[in-house]
C-alpha cells in the first residue's frame, strides 16, 4: 500500500500539452511560425487614439470675422450666451 501511494504522489513532469492553468493566459502562446497571435487591443487602442485626435483637433471649418454691428445684432436676437 505504501508503494502505491508514493507513486501516485510523485509529480510527472510538465510537457507542456494540456496544461488547463486559468491564471496562465492563453493568448500569449506562440503560433506555428513562433509569432504570437493579434491582440484585438491594439484595435481600441488605434480607434482611441483617432477618436482623441478627432476631439483635439477642430474640423468644424474654423471661425468667422463680423463687423460689431454683426455682433449688436446677434446679441439682441439672443444667438449670443454669456
Amino acid at each position: 500500500m505504501k508503494e502505491n501511494n508514493s507513486n501516485q504522489n510523485q509529480k510527472k513532469p510538465n510537457t507542456g500539452q494540456g496544461n488547463k492553468n486559468p491564471f496562465q493566459p492563453q493568448g500569449n502562446r506562440p503560433g506555428k511560425d513562433g509569432k504570437k497571435p493579434f491582440n484585438f487591443y491594439w484595435i481600441y487602442a488605434i480607434v482611441g487614439v483617432i477618436l482623441i485626435s478627432i476631439n483635439l483637433l477642430n474640423f468644424s471649418g474654423g471661425t468667422m470675422e463680423i463687423t460689431p454691428s454683426q455682433l449688436e445684432k446677434y446679441v439682441k436676437d439672443g444667438d449670443v450666451a454669456k
